[in-house]
């Protein structure tokens, strides 16, 4: 049974997968599913029902000392996880993230780009969030993947942009994890 809360989430991600060009059914379907998956990983957590999670984690040592050095503070911690734990798992769901990143690298295999090509441009036109010490084997030191904390930040910086003021800030850089580094560096986000 879901609590009111998570019926809004399910509303919220049927939502955006019908914006993303989902029949209703499916959405719907999909939506249940990602929803489902996220209450049980919660529930063995043992945070299905936390809102507070952030001001437990910047308590937590191993937790904080590597985000602080990636130039994260305790308020960006708290922002992201004061929130509920398992709105914060189905918007970091991997299949819901990959459903765009995967239409394009089919659009790019098509024009004949190779896997590794059009994986290199999906990292140029993404960020990638995640924790950046267990990033992909091809991606690490300035183009590994980015602390889910700073997106509010990112949002913020982004939407002062053009797209395609965007896009040829993010041609300077390996990926668009490094360009998103150099801003951070730069105290530009």
């Amino acid at each position: 049974m879901y609590s009111s809360a998570e019926k809004e989430i399910l509303q919220q991600t049927i939502l955006l997968l019908r914006e993303m060009g989902l029949g209703y059914f499916r959405a719907r379907s999909f939506a249940k599913e990602a929803l489902s998956d996220c209450v049980a990983q919660a529930e063995a957590d043992g945070f299905r029902h936390v809102r507070n999670l952030g001001d437990l984690r910047v308590n937590e040592k191993d937790f904080i000392e590597p985000r602080e050095e990636a130039g994260l503070n305790k308020d960006d911690i708290r922002r992201f996880w004061n929130r509920n734990y398992v709105h914060i798992m189905v918007e970091n769901y991997a299949p819901i993230c990959d459903m765009t990143r995967f239409a394009l690298y089919k659009e790019l295999i098509g024009e004949g780009k190779t896997s590794k090509e059009a994986v290199r441009e999906l990292r140029c036109v993404f960020i990638y969030y995640g924790d950046p010490e267990n990033s992909h084997e091809n991606f690490q030191g300035e183009d590994a993947d980015i602390y889910h904390e700073f997106v509010y930040r990112f949002e913020k910086w982004r939407d002062g942009l053009t797209p395609a003021d965007t896009q040829a800030l993010s041609q300077q850089y390996s990926t668009y994890n490094a360009m998103v580094r150099a801003m951070i560096r730069n105290k530009e986000l």
